[in-house]
């Protein structure tokens, strides 16, 4: 039997399936990242599947490569779901996704289909399992889900019901011994722990009829996290126990079945073993026992980030063939999957395809358009690659040398572009692996990123290192070389001077530091440079109000002394009831130096503030400086209490004195970075990190300095995008840092900017005036006309001719989208969806497809979809893929979409929507329309099954 788990750390994330279409994202890795579980198919073991923070993924050649496994689940790239492998059958797996929904699928992951359960408590139900097993000749599901204590099904997982005998127990894992055995033990997490004993798990013999607590020494504050059972003496069983919020347990040991338990010395957090009837093997992440757990090898030879650091196990699975055939496969938390064919003697990467990268950090070379850096965000606690490369075509990490655990910031030196290998820095957070303390997150390399050292001289230390918390940005002066020219950059360098954002440290009586800091000597030395930006304020009851870091950090590029940084605030006191944190009493927001961060003073007049909040902006996690008018930034704003709404940019024409709203078109939340094109200050992008499928995020695009802005964003996972960088040789190419590794758009015109080439629309119907209205529909933004596949590989920047539309049979397939009534000014993102990727709709076929297409700024409308060359008869009606509940991806699915139908005239159905109702994914509050859907033929339109 084998059992894999799942443990969410992200938000949600997902796709729609979208017709090929010219303009749109494409993904190419880096590979990897962060794995929570894998298993092999028990019947073709060269089938592996692995549930990633980006979505699901099957290799079919024993990992050599993966490919996502989605078709038929209805939000993909489930991030917090759990998996099972049936344990004799091959192609036999459940899912459940982030929504709490559980999908079976019989054909090693081909296909899924929804089994009509759905567990309340997910996305978020702590840790949870899912494990198949046997009882006699039926098949038993189990899942346990934190909050929602251990349930079973006896129907295939049609229905669960919670085990009466653990009523009112937490239960966030479930292990059932292979057959013919009815042994089962169940993680609860104790945290009574009253008079010194504990009991971290429950077990039953008898198949769950009844079940006892397992008294186990010194097991406070935790539950059992991993469990196996020896090959050679079905009476011999291996726990790890360890804190339930952990993913690190001690090794147990049971020779009475379970009964009793006895720690040992070791600790780890994967535990496989050979099929029973096989050798006394026992693997603990990536060490070997053959003597029951007496002694431990290891056998850890590769499974390292960049020759130093190891990173953190999660997940091991055998060969169902092995010891005879001695193949691994361990999966960890940051740095991907590894694989090993010799008993573990040897482990190599094994991570082709496996898009679960989560990018927060990118950078272009100025002179070099193929060459471009992207650093991993977010492993805080286990070691990743950390930094990967391009140059020309395929990634690669890039970071020997390098220790740290993640990279927030990327920043090449342009004084040394020309040269073969340019100077870099990157900034984040890691450890030195001698001493294994927090190393000042402070990093160089003299050689294009093929090595690294530490430059964190000067940066305080404290009893785990280093002490100023993650560095999230740096920017160098560009007159700061030792000669710098009478006006403008230098042109030699190296840059001397650099300045770096960080959470900084907090002294007695709140005194805070290093939240900026600066280096005049190419970073051989730091100190801090924060003296302005507010100490902690502290309250009566002992809360204190805080500016707890900086994140963005401009300069101007003309005065580099002049800087502005923007910071995030928060208040200590927690309010259980509202389940919020009380509004910070502490002035945060912008602040502006204007002697080369000496000093900062308070620029956030306009930003909003905390509700209840006089001086405490909103946080400020980006900001972007006009290099011909430095006077002009913005400003994204998010908070934390309140995540639906869009995201929020701000603007000022007065070096921060007064800021206003900037945001029309943006649809998304959770605004991450901001980006000016250089060459056309006036042209700018934003990225949304997105909340989840029914309010997913995007890239956004102004070319109007701010005024108005248009999404760009077909292709793009919902989680994207978080970082954002433009190739300096070419601008039309933009990349987005995402969940699932870097995605790049070959922008195309788009006068528009309704998300369809003008080319594609200028080959439409009627000669690009599909509506008859004698205006081209390459100049309506209310206008929008495309066909799945047309002309994809026939347009490219600089076409200006009219090129003819791919061959698409004897039916165009042409349809157009076009606004006829609402104040609504534009449609963004007007594309075919493919309906093959998407889950089953029973009844009905879909011979034109789907389409999508948003309206951003509009409380309501009235539009007009036109199927060209189409005759609609009898059992037609509309359907919509997306939320019966705007913004609650939980409802996402099939939904009969009658109640926007207003009604056809001819080939033309006429659809009224209004923002926030039935028919738009997002919620109100985003003041968007998007929809998603089509008409479908009824197969089936008589009573009892007559065609």
């Amino acid at each position: 039997m084998r059992i894999v788990r799942v443990l969410g750390l992200g938000l949600g994330l997902a796709a729609l399936p979208l017709a090929a279409a010219p303009g749109s994202w494409t993904g190419s890795g880096p590979f990897g990242g962060q794995v929570h579980a894998v298993a092999a198919d028990p019947a073709l073991p060269d089938r592996l599947y692995a549930a990633t923070r980006n979505g699901f993924f099957r290799s079919l050649d024993a990992g050599t490569s993966w490919q996502a496994a989605e078709t038929g689940l209805p939000v993909p790239r489930p991030w917090n779901g759990v998996f099972a492998t049936d344990p004799d059958t091959g192609g036999l797996l459940w899912l459940v996704d982030a929504q709490g929904r559980l999908h079976r699928s019989t054909d090693g992951a081909s296909s899924w289909t929804e089994t009509g359960y759905r567990n309340a408590f997910f996305p978020y139900a702590g840790r949870a399992r899912l494990a198949a097993a046997r009882a006699g000749s039926a098949r038993v599901l189990w899942l346990a889900t934190r909050g929602g204590g251990l349930s079973r099904s006896d129907d295939d997982g049609a229905t669960f019901a919670p085990v009466a005998a653990l009523a009112g127990v937490e239960a966030e894992y479930v292990w059932a011994a292979p057959a013919p055995s009815a042994l089962l033990l169940a993680g609860t997490p104790e945290t009574d722990c009253a008079g010194g004993i504990t009991r971290p798990l429950r077990r039953s013999v008898d198949g769950g009829a009844t079940w006892t607590a397992v008294t186990v020494a010194d097991a406070c504050q935790q539950s059992l996290l991993a469990a196996a059972r020896s090959a050679a003496d079905p009476n011999r069983l291996y726990a790890l126990i360890g804190a339930y919020y952990q993913r690190v347990g001690r090794l147990h040991v049971s020779t009475d079945g379970g009964a009793t338990w006895a720690a040992t010395a070791y600790q780890g957090a994967a535990l496989a073993v050979p099929r029973p009837g096989g050798a006394e093997r026992l693997w603990l992440d990536a060490q070997l026992s053959t003597d029951g757990g007496a002694t431990f090898a290891a056998r850890a030879a590769g499974v390292t980030t960049n020759g130093e650091h190891v990173p953190l196990p999660v997940d091991l699975v055998v060969h169902p063939a092995y010891p005879a055939v001695p193949t691994l496969w361990l999966a960890t938390e940051s740095a991907g999957l590894y694989a090993s064919g010799n008993d573990g003697l040897s482990w190599a990467p094994s991570n082709t395809g496996l898009a679960a990268t989560n990018i927060r950090a990118l950078a272009v070379h100025p002179l070099d358009g193929t060459r471009v850096y992207a650093g991993y965000g977010d492993a805080a606690t286990s070691p990743s690659p950390a930094l990967y490369r391009r140059l020309g075509s395929g990634w690669a990490a890039a970071n020997i040398g390098l220790d740290a655990y993640q990279v927030r910031g990327i920043t090449l030196d342009p004084t040394t572009a020309a040269a073969p290998s340019p100077m870099l820095y990157a900034v984040g957070s890691g450890a030195d692996p001698a001493t294994g303390l927090r190393d000042g997150g402070l990093y160089k390399s003299l050689d294009g990123g093929a090595t690294w050292a530490t430059i964190d001289a000067g940066v305080p230390s404290n009893a785990f290192g280093r002490a100023i918390g993650i560095v999230r940005n740096l920017v160098p002066d560009p007159r700061s070389c030792v000669a710098p020219p009478a006006s403008g950059p230098c042109i030699s360098g190296p840059l001397r001077t650099l300045y770096a954002t960080a959470t900084g440290t907090r002294g007695a009586g709140g005194v805070r530091a290093w939240r900026v800091l600066k280096s005049t000597d190419a970073g051989a030395s730091w100190a801090s440079s924060d003296t302005g930006l507010p100490h902690d304020v502290s309250a009566p009851d002992g809360s204190y109000s805080t500016i707890s870091g900086a994140v963005p950090l401009v300069m101007d590029p003309a005065v580099p002394s002049t800087l502005y940084v923007g910071t995030f605030a928060q208040n200590t006191r927690y309010d259980p009831v509202t389940a919020t944190y009380d509004a910070p009493q502490i002035a945060s927001g912008v602040f502006r130096s204007t002697d080369g961060g000496a000093t900062w003073t308070h620029r956030s007049n306009g930003l909003p503030r905390f509700p209840g909040s006089a001086d405490a902006a909103l946080d400020v996690l980006a900001l972007a400086i006009d290099p011909a008018h430095p006077q002009t930034l913005w400003a994204s704003t998010i908070d934390t209490n309140n995540w639906t709404g869009p995201g929020s940019l701000y603007k000022t024409t007065d070096g921060g004195a007064n800021w206003v709203l900037a945001n029309a078109g943006i649809t998304a939340p959770d605004t991450r970075a901001l980006l000016v094109d250089p060459a056309t200050p006036g042209t700018l992008y934003a990225a949304s990190g997105g909340l989840d499928a029914a309010n997913p995020g995007g890239v956004f695009k102004s070319v109007d300095g701010g005024a108005t802005w248009r999404s760009i964003s077909l292709g793009l996972p919902a989680s994207s995008a978080t970082a954002l960088a433009l190739d300096p040789a070419d601008p039309a190419i933009l990349h987005a840092g995402s969940g699932g590794g870097v995605f790049t758009l070959e922008q195309l015109p788009d006068a528009d900017g309704d998300g369809i080439p003008d080319t594609v629309e200028a080959a439409g119907p009627n000669g690009g005036d599909s509506d008859g209205d004698g205006v081209p529909d390459a100049q309506q933004a209310t206008v929008g006309v495309t066909a799945p596949g047309a002309g994809t590989a026939a347009w490219r920047p600089g076409d200006t001719g009219t090129a003819a539309a791919a061959p698409l049979g004897a039916d165009a397939a042409w349809f157009t989208v076009k606004l006829v009534a609402g104040s609504c000014p534009q449609l963004v993102d007007v594309a075919a969806v493919d309906v093959a990727g998407l889950p089953a709709d029973p009844g009905y076929g879909y011979p034109r497809g789907l389409l999508r297409f948003e309206a951003p700024q509009c409380p309501g409308a009235t539009v007009d979809v036109t199927f060209h060359g189409t005759d609609f008869g009898s059992g037609w009606r509309w359907r919509l893929y997306g939320p019966s509940t705007p913004g609650d991806a939980a409802t996402i699915g099939w939904h009969d979409a009658g109640p926007v139908v207003v009604g056809r005239q001819g080939n033309t159905w006429r659809l009224s929507f209004a923002a926030g109702d039935f028919g738009s994914y997002r919620p109100a509050s985003t003041g968007s329309i998007l929809f998603v859907g089509g008409p479908a033929r009824e197969e089936t339109i008589f009573a009892a099954g007559f065609e």
